[in-house]
């Protein structure tokens, strides 16, 4: 394989270039941008159903706290699968 950076030739089983020394087999920083981009729509995609969630499952005493911690949990959750989206369609080296 060659180095993204420096066009060396490199080992398959490298992890860094020996030339450059740039990470080999990872995301390139584009796919990595629009990772941590997918990654925070996905975020604010939880928040959001996290807020309604609150509104149809808890009671109405408890509906102020209920909103945060549904939204914090719907905002872990899309990050989590905004990683993992972003990961699976900029994995390299697929046929």
């Amino acid at each position: 394989m060659k180095c993204s950076k420096c066009s060396a030739l490199c080992a398959d089983a490298d992890a860094a270039c020996y030339a450059c020394g740039q990470p080999l087999g990872g995301l390139t920083s584009r796919a990595a941008q629009s990772t941590y981009r997918l990654a925070g729509v996905f975020a604010l995609l939880g928040s959001g159903a996290g807020v309604f969630l609150a509104e149809a499952y808890a009671k109405r005493e408890y509906i102020e706290g209920a909103r945060i911690l549904f939204a914090a949990v719907g905002i872990v959750v899309g990050v989590t699968l905004g990683f993992v989206v972003g990961w699976l369609t900029h994995r390299k080296g697929e046929a």
